[in-house]
């Protein structure tokens, strides 16, 4: 199911509020110390040690991607489907047990389970393509990133900014792959859901063998 325009604008502006902040962020490290910008970019937590140590000059742009973080996260929230599938899970429970309760059998929602699971392991199967195709983009670049890192001179300005700003676009880029894998594991438990779903509709169905 496509997100909406207005879906995708706050996603979109989520995105760019996070890569300009980051750049800042990434900038403000190396003009405090060199090390502290590489251990920005590549190690894991250093951005929120470093926030945390100058907080006055981190602070902008630390919230900055807070808030882009937020936009992206509200955005993929707010996207149809999987508030949906619960409330028809929810629906065909509730009308199945309604119906126990009158003495009458369970209406059946194999048929219907069965479109909803084809639909989420297509989306899943998607996804999964994506990231892993993502992910060998995202090493060919660590590896662009870590020979130009390398490469640079103290003294040659503009090649340090011109690889902090792609340091700053991978960082932004990683972000969103952890996005991605959030969003993996939730449509996988949602297919888990639906297949467990399935099982006990067929386990519940009467039988048709004497």
């Amino acid at each position: 199911m496509n997100a909406s325009w207005l879906t995708l604008t706050v996603m979109g502006l989520g995105l760019l509020i996070g890569l300009v902040c980051t750049i800042l962020l990434v900038v403000v490290a190396f003009q405090k110390k060199f090390l502290w910008g590489i251990a920005v970019l590549f190690v894991p937590f250093a951005s929120l040690i470093f926030t945390c140590l100058n907080w006055k000059e981190a602070k902008l742009p630390f919230f900055g991607i807070m808030l882009g973080g937020a936009l992206i996260g509200g955005a993929i929230g707010a996207t149809p489907g999987a508030s949906e599938a619960f409330w028809k899970q929810f629906q065909a429970q509730y009308n199945a047990q309604l119906a126990l309760q009158h003495g009458q059998p369970p209406p059946p929602a194999t048929t219907d389970l069965n479109a909803q699971i084809q639909e989420h392991r297509q989306r899943l199967e998607t996804m999964q393509a994506t990231f892993a195709q993502d992910g060998a983009e995202m090493t060919k670049q660590y590896q662009e990133l870590d020979a130009q890192r390398k490469a640079l001179k103290s003294g040659d300005t503009a090649a340090i900014t011109k690889f902090n700003e792609a340091a700053a676009a991978y960082q932004t880029r990683n972000t969103a792959r952890k996005l991605m894998a959030q969003q993996i594991a939730t449509a996988q438990h949602e297919l888990d859901e639906l297949l467990d779903s399935r099982s006990r509709a067929n386990a519940g169905a009467p039988s048709t063998h004497r």
